[in-house]
């Protein structure tokens, strides 16, 4: 069981779409002002500070206190077992 309140999916999605109203508009006129390439570097500067996170340190750090790394792992597991085999690439 992981612990979470039923309302938290409803929420992140509805935070991720806000960022996402306010997000996008704001990427194409850095991209209209500064370039393609410098935009897309700027984002990626998070992805590259943490590059040396695991999965397991990302989400005992972002998740909450009750809900540890194993049991997101868990869910993923969960996930994964609803798609045929042949959906599923392992590497």
């Amino acid at each position: 069981m992981l612990l979470v309140d039923a309302s938290v999916p409803t929420s992140a999605v509805l935070i991720a779409s806000v960022l996402g109203f306010a997000v996008i508009p704001f990427a194409g006129w850095l991209s209209d002002r500064f370039g393609r390439r410098i935009t897309y570097r700027v984002f990626c500067l998070p992805y590259v500070r943490y590059e040396g996170w695991s999965v397991s340190e990302a989400l005992d750090h972002h998740a909450s206190r009750e809900v540890t790394a194993e049991d997101w792992v868990e869910l993923g597991r969960l996930f994964v077992e609803y798609f045929d085999e042949q959906e599923v690439r392992r590497e």
